[in-house]
């Protein structure tokens, strides 16, 4: 009986886990600069 999983492709998935997990962080992260960075220049060039 082969096993089901074998190590490589355990790797294949993990490494295709982490580029999804980091591809949503810099997409959450992009607009939460987005949305952030001008507001806080004009709250500090109004001050």
């Amino acid at each position: 009986m082969e096993q089901i999983m074998q190590p490589v492709e355990i790797r294949i998935i993990a490494l295709i886990f982490l580029i999804v997990v980091w591809a949503v962080i810099i997409g959450m992260a992009m607009d939460f600069f987005a949305v952030e960075m001008p507001i806080s220049l004009v709250a500090l060039l109004n001050r």
